[in-house]
């Protein structure tokens, strides 16, 4: 997918959820855990960290998305944590 209309895309959904629907958040794993998956393992990661770390960046997102991220800068934030944290697991 075409990395403007994946942003797009993405924002989109993000919005929805944010405005309360729930349903909103399949398409938000749907679209943005491949290139999380990317990010992480393009850091060194393993399979099983790299989950571990998509999986926190996920629940925080749940806990403090809403609040935190603007639909634009979603998908860019989300992925930035991904490499922050995939950063601070590799060097434990």
């Amino acid at each position: 997918m075409e990395q403007r209309r994946l942003a797009d895309e993405f924002a989109a959904a993000f919005r929805r959820w944010a405005e309360g629907d729930a349903v909103a958040m399949d398409d938000l794993i749907r679209l943005a855990t491949p290139p999380m998956w990317c990010v992480a393992r393009d850091q060194g990661l393993s399979p099983e960290s790299a989950a571990g770390v998509i999986e926190a960046t996920w629940f925080a997102v749940v806990r403090d998305g809403a609040r935190l991220l603007t639909p634009q800068n979603a998908l860019a934030s989300i992925l930035a944590t991904v490499r922050h944290a995939a950063r601070g697991h590799r060097r434990r």
